[in-house]
């Protein structure tokens, strides 16, 4: 009876460890997967903020420079390029705080440029600088958040 034991257990040892293996390679495969995943949101992640602080660096660098001119053709060449900005690469990088901020700023200078009896040079000013502190707080609390 003992052999008849010992050759019960090596077969049930014989079946079974094939099958642990393939699912410890399964496990591991599964494993490895999810951490590549892991790795490229961060690394999309990574490069989203990127681009975010690239942009935010440009769109205020020319509201800034807007709001320091005071010569009336170049504002309204930089406000040219502060609209190509404001439709196109805004959108990607903005959340609402910073939408907000932007659109007031564009708005103001809207109206600097159009209905210049409605706004003065100090309200630019002002309007540029809470859309830079606007940026500047967007892109603190994207990093606080892992974006």
């Amino acid at each position: 009876m003992n052999a008849w034991r010992k050759r019960k257990w090596d077969t049930v040892i014989a079946v079974l460890a094939p099958i642990v293996t393939v699912a410890g390679i399964l496990i591991g495969v599964w494993q490895f997967n999810r951490g590549e995943q892991d790795r490229t949101k961060e690394d999309f992640n990574q490069q989203l903020f990127i681009q975010r602080i690239a942009a935010c660096e440009k769109i205020s660098e020319v509201a800034g420079a807007i709001a320091a001119t005071t010569d009336n053709k170049e504002r309204r060449q930089l406000a040219k390029q502060f609209d190509a900005y404001y439709w196109g690469l805004a959108v990607l990088v903005e959340d609402a705080s910073l939408q907000t901020a932007m659109r007031e700023f564009h708005d103001e200078l809207h109206d600097y440029i159009f209905e210049p009896k409605w706004t003065d040079d100090y309200r630019i000013k002002r309007k540029a600088l809470a859309f830079a502190q606007a940026c500047r707080a967007s892109l603190h609390s994207s990093n606080a958040a892992g974006l």
